[in-house]
């Protein structure tokens, strides 16, 4: 079946086009063209793991970006979520979990043509079940 839109591949045997992974999704509508991306469960345990890594085309993605984490996971630990943008941090963000604070807050984000992104959690003191989300108006 081809996409909406036309162009790309069309949905082979096994593929998750609209599920989890480290890539973007572009979904075109009558009412616009937009983006999105879903991490999935990732576990960090130690060291940097990447949740959503992918190069843009030549569009503008306006949207938001949102980091979550299982607090229970957590407890008294850090936790730490960073976006590059060809390499570059852009998105920096660290806070201690049994203070209260909720990593669960939208990032305002606009994503410049042909841009290589990372999300990334850095190394945390303690391994917890992660995603990112980030979602989007194409331009």
């Amino acid at each position: 079946m081809p996409l909406v839109g036309g162009g790309g591949a069309g949905n082979t045997a096994g593929s998750n086009p609209s599920g989890t992974g480290s890539s973007v999704n572009y979904v075109r509508t009558e009412e616009g063209n937009f983006a999105y991306g879903y991490s999935g469960t990732i576990t960090a345990n130690g060291s940097d793991t990447t949740a959503l890594e992918f190069t843009t085309g030549n569009e503008t993605i306006v949207g938001k970006c949102y980091p979550t984490c299982n607090s229970d996971d957590l407890s008294t630990a850090f936790m730490g979520f960073q976006v590059k943008f060809n390499s570059e941090i852009i998105i920096i963000y660290k806070e201690k979990r049994d203070l209260g604070a909720q990593l669960e807050i939208p990032f305002d984000i606009v994503i410049p043509p042909f841009t290589h992104v990372e999300v990334i959690f850095p190394n945390n003191s303690t391994a917890a079940d992660l995603t990112a989300v980030l979602t989007g108006r194409v331009y």
